[in-house]
């Protein structure tokens, strides 16, 4: 699906919950390398740590 959404022209992003790393009811745990492992480009991931800089993307 992604493969068709960027031939068709779509830019696909990343966005994802971070939160402290550790694992608990609440959270997967995510980190940095699990993150960048399943995103389909490095330059568009956004989390709570750079908001700011999607909502600026967007607006382009």
């Amino acid at each position: 699906m992604s493969t068709h959404a960027k031939g068709a022209g779509f830019t696909l992003y990343t966005v994802v919950y971070e939160g402290d790393g550790r694992v608990d009811a609440d959270s997967p745990g995510l980190n940095l390398y699990t993150i960048e492992a399943v995103a389909n480009d490095q330059k568009h991931i956004y989390s709570e740590h750079n908001f700011t800089q999607l909502v600026q993307e967007l607006r382009k």
